[in-house]
């Protein structure tokens, strides 16, 4: 039987044999340099592509980040500038409690007790421990007031804080408080020795009052009490007329006068006439 196959074109073999690729040869040492200088570039490519695309994503988070970053700093600058939240109990501590949290922080045992402790710094304000007078508390001090009842009462009083130890931890801010609380009681003194206008029915019943009091015999030359309500309101005291006056009529009618600005307001004005 021989060996050799013929292929007339009509059997399936014959239709498919167009289709099979030639197995390539053997490769030169040029070509296979080339290819592999064509792969290291494709890999070089594939990496470039790759870190643009990475600074791409990168930049437009920092883009997005950015706000949310000057929104934080914001926040933590205003945080610092607040300050401590008040405390619920009395705000003072026991000494020995203050003495022992020395010994931990400073590591060095401590028999006395110090007049004014400096806490360490936090985001909030500065903190002092100011000792009592009685030496058995420590007060808690910062900018924005203390916590003892001194400072509270003058709060309350004048509508700003001062007391002892406010002024050991924080002497300028105290000086200028006590200077405001200095004005406002010199205001209120002032205001209360102003002599307030009276009505015109107060007038009235103030002079009937000075009249019935002076008039019980004890000044026979008392004539009448006269009110002036225009202007300056004064009450006048009028006098029997005479010529001369004696220095018993004289001292009479000085007692007069002084008895009648007790019965009247302060600074209300008290004269004599004929």
């Amino acid at each position: 039987m021989s060996g050799r196959i013929l292929f007339d074109g009509t059997s399936p073999k014959a239709q498919s044999i167009d289709a099979v690729k030639a197995p390539d040869g053997p490769k030169t040492t040029a070509e296979k340099r080339a290819a592999r200088y064509a792969r290291k570039a494709r890999e070089e490519a594939r990496w470039q592509r790759q870190q643009q695309q990475n600074s791409t994503i990168a930049a437009h988070a920092e883009e997005i980040a950015a706000p949310c970053k000057a929104e934080a700093k914001r926040m933590k600058e205003q945080a610092a500038k607040l300050p401590l939240p008040q405390l619920q109990g009395e705000g003072k501590y026991e000494a020995r409690v203050v003495q022992a949290l020395v010994e931990i922080l400073t590591g060095r045992p401590t028999q006395v007790r110090p007049q004014k402790i400096e806490m360490p710094e936090t985001i909030y304000e500065r903190i002092v421990l100011i000792l009592s007078s009685t030496e058995q508390f420590y007060y808690r001090v910062t900018a924005s007031g203390c916590t003892c009842k001194g400072w509270y009462y003058s709060v309350q009083r004048y509508g700003v804080g001062y007391c002892r130890h406010y002024a050991d931890a924080f002497s300028e801010q105290a000086a200028h408080n006590k200077a405001i609380i200095e004005q406002i009681r010199a205001e209120r003194k002032a205001q209360a020795a102003e002599p307030r206008d009276l009505s015109r029915a107060e007038l009235r019943d103030l002079g009937q009052k000075i009249a019935g009091q002076l008039g019980d015999g004890r000044y026979p030359f008392l004539e009448s009490v006269k009110i002036k309500h225009s202007g300056i309101q004064s009450i006048s005291l009028r006098l029997q007329y005479r010529d001369t006056l004696s220095d018993e009529e004289n001292k009479q009618i000085q007692a007069m006068l002084a008895e009648a600005k007790t019965i009247a307001p302060p600074g209300m004005q008290i004269n004599s006439c004929w």
